[in-house]
């Protein structure tokens, strides 16, 4: 699924729709997207590229999926989300680098 004529779409909700992958460039149109609900689906892994564009993320909602590991560079250009959600996941360990960038979480 690609978004590419949907550049204004600030509120993506996907929630809950079996998705288990979602193509890296899928998404990099979205410049203004401030919600992303990819929550209550079957995602194993998200593309360290796959939100480099999404500068003006606010909320990010990957909950509820099978996620057992998550690339270290995956949230590197989201210094203005303010929440994320990753419970109830498979994640067994977290390095604190996936963190580093995102100063505005509250």
């Amino acid at each position: 699924i690609y978004f590419n004529n949907l550049i204004r779409l600030e509120k993506l909700l996907l929630k809950s729709n079996q998705i288990s992958s979602i193509e890296k460039n899928s998404l990099k149109n979205l410049i203004y997207l401030e919600l992303l609900d990819l929550g209550d689906n079957c995602l194993f892994s998200i593309d360290a590229n796959l939100l480099s564009n999404n500068k003006k993320l606010l909320q990010l909602k990957l909950d509820f999926n099978v996620l057992s590991n998550i690339d270290n560079n995956s949230f590197k250009n989201l210094a203005n989300l303010h929440e994320i959600y990753l419970n109830n996941n498979m994640l067994t360990k977290i390095n604190l680098e996936l963190f580093k960038n995102l100063t505005s979480l509250t």
